[in-house]
């Protein structure tokens, strides 16, 4: 009899199942910061999938409101979202409804195991979202902070781009800023 030994970092992946960021500890729903900022968070893929779709959920919805997601390559240099987005929508879902998924079918694209950079952008009256909570330090610990970040919790980071281009190319030393409250929206994986 062959033993079949499964990762031990974890159980496995689903098709047709939705995965979120594993480190974030407690969700909550939040107001989007600003409009024409995209909101990155570290997404750890433990095995090779195969991505169909991207999602985010709203907590409150915002008049005319709508969110662009997309995913990155990790530099190893800068431990910050690099080059263009692996996969993208660029063109747009609606966050006006309350509680709902936001969903964006996207061309299936293969991710190895490795880290990755989810992001969103926003337009219109900001809603709100499901997102990394202020008191979460998973992110200084994986990606270091330049602040000291036992005092002040960092829990992504950002960079300023109009909500109406296609979400950013982003080069090493690009311009991104530290965020240290809890507006991240949770963008995640549809197999």
């Amino acid at each position: 009899m062959r033993l079949i030994t499964p990762p031990l970092d974890h159980p496995g992946y689903v098709a047709g199942r939705w995965y979120f960021p594993d480190f974030v500890g407690v969700a909550s729903t939040v107001a989007v910061g600003a409009v024409d900022i995209v909101y990155f968070n570290l997404h750890r893929v433990f095995s090779p999938i195969l991505v169909k779709g991207l999602v985010c959920r709203t907590g409150s919805g915002g008049a005319g409101s709508s969110v662009k997601m997309g995913v990155w390559a990790n530099s190893p240099v800068s431990v910050r979202p690099l080059g263009a987005p692996l996969i993208a929508d660029n063109t747009g879902q609606a966050t006006t409804g309350n509680s709902t998924n936001v969903e964006a079918d996207t061309a299936d694209t293969w991710l190895g195991r490795g880290w990755y950079w989810t992001g969103a952008k926003f337009t219109g009256t900001l809603p709100t979202m499901l997102a990394v909570p202020g008191t979460a330090p998973n992110h200084a610990m994986r990606a270091g902070a330049t602040t000291n970040a036992l005092l002040t919790f960092v829990t992504g980071v950002t960079f300023a781009d109009a909500y109406s281009n296609n979400l950013p190319t982003l080069s090493e030393g690009a311009s991104f800023s530290q965020s240290t409250t809890g507006n991240h929206p949770l963008v995640g994986f549809k197999l």
